[in-house]
C-alpha cells in the first residue's frame, strides 16, 4: 500500500491488485537511416487508487477509476 496527496480534499492510498497479463505486444519503428528499434512495456505491479475513508476507487474528473502501474520498459534495437 502506498499514501498519496489528497484529490479533490480527500486523502486517497493506493491499494496493490492481483492482474495477469493479457498481451505484452512490441511496438517496432523504422528509424530513418536504416534500423529497427521495438519497444515494450511491460507492468510489474499494479495499484488501484482509493479513497481512504472508505475504500470506493478514486475517479479522475471525467469518472475514470485512477491506477498507478510501476511497469519496465524493453527496447531491442536492429541495424
Amino acid at each position: 500500500m502506498m499514501n498519496l496527496e489528497a484529490i479533490n480534499g480527500r486523502q486517497v492510498k493506493s491499494v496493490e491488485a492481483d492482474f495477469s497479463a493479457l498481451s505484452e505486444n512490441w511496438c517496432e519503428y523504422q528509424v530513418d537511416g536504416g534500423g529497427t528499434v521495438r519497444v515494450r512495456a511491460t507492468a510489474v505491479r499494479i495499484f488501484r487508487v482509493v479513497y481512504a475513508d472508505t475504500e470506493e476507487p478514486a475517479l479522475d474528473p471525467m469518472g475514470i477509476p485512477i491506477f498507478h502501474v510501476d511497469h519496465q520498459l524493453q527496447l531491442t534495437a536492429r541495424s
